[in-house]
């Protein structure tokens, strides 16, 4: 009976089915690599439309995540957002954005027509302007990040505003994108099917009609079949119908229990897609944090592998070490800091391999290297990266920028030695000024008797011995004045004071003194004059001290260049000479109390002016090349505004 329904089913489809493929190998035989050539278009139809997809869902979950984070009240979390997504935004995209070109470059040219080719040309064009929109929307969320971190409302929403008006751009961009693969993949196809050899159209007619009257016959056969799988109430015509219906009804009963197992599955695996989702958010917020983290410290941190290629870098060690993500990958040991630390302390990749093997923490003080021309000093720190097992799988370099606290500290350690030193000699001054007194009157006591007592040469040559006594004297008067007042400097009377008129006033009294020793002067003085809140005195003193230096500088005469220039920052007076510049070896000593050159000098001059101008909140700079002369400046800090000609 079974072979009989199967039969009586299955005769008339079976004829039918053999007759079309029959046709159908007839249609294959004159569409040669069709199928081939369709399923490579359907290939590259999901690849195209595939990328076009990330490209759209890495824009979307990154204004969204923009967004969301602006909506956030608490500042840390939409500070520690924004600045993920300004740093991961251009890359991502760039990284989409060359996997669709790629496919698109990948596509078969040879047998294309000319309006396929123009179609290829039209979607990469507007890949191109895709990456137009990323290149406008990066700087944007750059400057959304320095709105959120300067806590500006006003600029927060014009950026906000910007965002939304590029995210329009771009998905308007991306729609343009997807329908020009539809439309490209369509002409692809069409291409394809042109010119194949499709059977006559009479014999598809006849096998039409057959199919219709055979499908009718088994439809009338299969009806039956139809209502006994739905559970109506059919009167088996054959045991074998009888069979099916038994069968049928323990299939429902079966695909009723196998339902409400796949439900409770179901459920299963949603709660376990809530905790997936939830640690992926975790996930997410831990590493935004650990991120922003090492971007706020501010020492530089710097993460290599075991290999010492460079895997993470801080924001504070790509300003202070030059880190970009250019470095990313590259070994550690091209850069000018590793170079630097084997020149200071010998091996350092001794300690390195120490720091990866044993898990030793190394440090290296003050270490100097050259950036931007520039030398700074770095405490550095390697310290190993560990994984959950413990073992070392890269170092972790911490870099402290300890330029400044260095000079301070040098700083510090000579004004304790010139406090040190200025007591000592006030002390020793005070004790040498009264013997010097009493030498110098009982020298004119003994003068003026051999004036009286004595003639001719042994009067001539007393008084001659006499003189050069008290000149050694006045000399040394002289020597113990500078001392004691290099410690007994008085609190300068600040007060408003034209500055070009201190200048012409202290030429005018030292006119003849340069005259004598062949110097000319050019003073070059800035108009309107610039006024500086100072002491007349003082300035007037410190100059002097300058201008001295530089007058026995120049010996066999000269050219003294003066300049006086107002800025925002306050007033510059510079001194400059053209004689025979100070070593370099030299250079940073001459402000050192008592340091000097010269056969007869103090070595206070130029110690007394820095610390003049040091009382008046200004700096004192030196420029000097030998065979070029000396230039000094003087800053002195903010001014008031310049003096008004009076009527």
């Amino acid at each position: 009976m079974r072979g009989s329904l199967r039969a009586q089913v299955l005769f008339a489809p079976a004829l039918v089915v053999i007759g079309t493929a029959v046709l159908v190998a007839i249609e294959l035989h004159g569409r040669e690599g069709l199928t081939t050539r369709l399923t490579a278009i359907g290939g590259l139809r999901q690849a195209l439309e595939r990328s076009v997809g990330r490209l759209e869902d890495r824009h979307q979950r990154t204004v969204r995540r923009v967004r969301e984070a602006l909506l956030d009240p608490r500042a840390a979390n939409q500070v520690a957002i924004l600045a993920w997504t300004a740093e991961h935004y251009a890359a991502e995209m760039d990284r989409n954005l060359g996997e669709a070109l790629a496919t698109l470059h990948g596509a078969p040219r040879g047998t294309l027509s000319l309006r396929v080719v123009t179609d290829l040309a039209h979607l990469e064009r507007q890949y191109e302007r895709v990456a137009e929109v990323v290149s406008q929307l990066t700087p944007t969320l750059e400057r959304l990040l320095i709105a959120a971190e300067a806590g500006d409302p006003d600029e927060l929403t014009a950026a906000q505003q910007e965002v939304d008006r590029q995210d329009r751009t771009m998905v308007s961009v991306l729609q343009i994108a997807r329908r020009m693969v539809s439309r490209l993949c369509e002409r692809q196809e069409a291409d394809a099917l042109t010119g194949r050899r499709a059977v006559p159209t009479g014999v598809w007619f006849l096998a039409l009609c057959a199919a219709a009257a055979a499908f009718a016959y088994a439809a009338s056969r299969l009806d039956r079949l139809g209502r006994l799988a739905r559970g109506e109430s059919v009167a088996p015509a054959s045991g074998e119908e009888a069979q099916l219906a038994a069968q049928l009804t323990q299939g429902a009963t079966r695909t009723a229990e196998l339902e409400r197992q796949l439900a409770e599955r179901t459920r299963e695996a949603e709660k376990t897609q809530v905790g997936l989702r939830s640690a992926e958010q975790e996930l997410a917020l831990l590493r935004i944090y650990n991120d922003n983290l090492m971007s706020s410290l501010r020492s530089a941190i710097v993460v290599t592998d075991a290999r010492g290629a460079i895997s993470a870098v801080n924001r504070t060690a790509r300003r202070l070490l030059g880190l970009d993500a250019a470095w990313i990958g590259r070994p550690l040991a091209e850069h000018p800091l590793v170079g630097a630390i084997e020149r200071r302390h010998g091996d350092a990749q001794s300690e390195l391999t120490r720091t990866l093997s044993d898990g030793a923490v190394v440090r290296f003080d003050a270490v100097p290297f050259s950036r931007d021309g520039q030398e700074i000093l770095v405490d550095l720190l390697l310290a190993p990266s560990l994984d959950e097992s413990g073992q070392a799988r890269g170092v972790i370099w911490v870099a402290d920028d300890v330029t400044e606290a260095t000079r301070t500290k040098k700083q510090l350690l000579a004004a304790e030695r010139l406090a040190a030193v200025g007591s000592l000699s006030a002390q020793v001054a005070h004790e040498i000024r009264n013997p010097l007194s009493a030498i110098g009157l009982n020298a004119e006591l003994l003068e003026e008797d051999f004036s009286a007592s004595l003639t001719g040469e042994r009067r001539a040559e007393a008084t001659g011995l006499l003189r050069a006594i008290g000149a050694e004297i006045e000399r040394l008067t002289e020597i113990t004045e500078g001392y004691l007042q290099l410690t007994r400097l008085p609190q300068p009377e600040l007060r408003q004071t034209d500055v070009n008129q201190v200048i012409t006033d202290l030429f005018a009294m030292l006119e003849e003194e340069l005259r004598t020793h062949q110097i000319t002067v050019h003073l070059e003085l800035a108009a309107p004059a610039p006024v500086a809140l100072c002491d007349p005195g003082q300035l007037r003193q410190a100059l002097l001290n300058i201008v001295r230096n530089s007058r026995e500088a120049m010996d066999g005469g000269g050219r003294l260049h003066v300049r006086t220039l107002a800025s925002p920052a306050g007033v510059t007076l510079s001194v400059q000479d053209d004689g025979p510049g100070i070593p370099d070896h030299l250079i940073n000593r001459i402000f050192e109390p008592f340091f000097t050159t010269k056969p007869k000098g103090t070595g206070l001059g130029l110690s007394l002016t820095q610390q003049i101008i040091a009382e008046h909140g200004g700096t004192v700079r030196v420029e000097s090349a030998q065979g070029l002369g000396t230039k000094m400046e003087i800053d002195l800090p903010h001014r008031v505004n310049a003096l008004t000609p009076e009527p």
